[in-house]
């Protein structure tokens, strides 16, 4: 298989994830995404500080494994990924809070391409 993940912007971004069956070359799965960080004083930076170490959480727990784990904690960042479906149709919200404010939203919507 083959993973490709194509996105544009920066504090406000949009994106797609496709897996490819790797002998054919046909993209088998799926997920579009839009993200926005609310606290307009945060960098692109300082919240890829805050997301990156929850994304390679997935896979961790019970947690659907699009995005990252039902719930993280670091360096004061609270991640929240809460997910409905399975992996052939989901949609899903992820988001960081610091000290009880939300400052970034993601959405996403995928699933099994046939």
């Amino acid at each position: 298989m083959t993973y490709h993940d194509t996105y544009f912007g920066g504090v406000k971004f949009i994106g797609e994830e496709v897996v490819y069956d790797g002998e054919s070359d046909t993209p088998i799965w799926g997920m579009n995404y839009y993200g926005v960080t609310l606290d307009e004083e945060l960098s692109e930076e300082a919240m890829d500080k805050a997301l990156r170490p929850a994304l390679m959480k997935v896979g961790e727990d019970d947690n659907l494994p699009v995005r990252g784990p039902s719930r993280f904690e670091s360096d004061g960042y609270e991640y929240t990924f809460n997910v409905e479906g399975n992996l052939d149709r989901f949609d899903g919200i992820e988001e960081i809070h610091k000290g009880g404010k939300l400052i970034y939203q993601l959405r996403c919507t995928g699933g099994r391409i046939e």
